[in-house]
């Protein structure tokens, strides 16, 4: 998972995250469905179901969150589908990539089936759950930080200079 969030803490994180993924799905044993997606810069690629789960085995994913790239999947990566925008456009989260992607599908109910089957399966799944946690709190840190620049950088008068916003490092800010 490629993200603005890059310190350290993010680093090992990602790594885990694919680790995790890598060990749930040799403790399933599931057979996957491969498939090929075209390049779809702007929408779901051909072919997504919100009722399945994919690993991205070759290319990248662009999530976008209206109209805005929030963080891609890379190689190893899982995709757990957002399933509240499904029915609503306005709040729809899209996964696309903009040079395509070779993706392994597997159908979400028996993945989880079989998760719950197996209490090793149980306690990687809440690993990797907490893992993706962590990450989206990072995830959500650095668009809040840049938001809050971008805000006080509109705020400035004309004696100071976008360059000294930015010095002056992170801002609170509610959003």
């Amino acid at each position: 998972m490629i993200a603005t969030a890059n310190g350290p803490d993010s680093v090992l994180l990602r790594q885990q995250f694919k680790e995790l993924t890598s060990e749930l799905l040799d403790l399933l044993a599931l057979s996957p469905t491969s498939i090929d997606i075209d390049a779809t810069p702007g929408s779901n690629f051909r072919g997504y179901d919100a009722t399945q789960i994919y690993v991205v085995r070759g290319g990248s994913l662009a999530v976008r969150y209206q109209d805005k790239t929030v963080y891609t999947l890379e190689e190893g990566d899982i995709l757990l589908p957002d399933i509240t925008g499904v029915q609503d456009d306005e709040v729809a989260v899209y996964y696309g990539s903009d040079d395509g992607a070779q993706l392994h599908c597997y159908p979400g109910l028996e993945l989880m089936r079989r998760v719950f089957d197996e209490p090793a399966a149980v306690r990687v799944w809440t690993r990797l759950l907490i893992v993706y946690a962590g990450l989206m709190l990072r995830i959500t840190a650095c668009v809040h930080r840049r938001i809050c620049r971008q805000r006080r950088a509109l705020r400035c008068t004309s004696r100071e200079t976008l360059s000294s916003v930015k010095a002056s490092g992170p801002t609170s800010c509610s959003i």
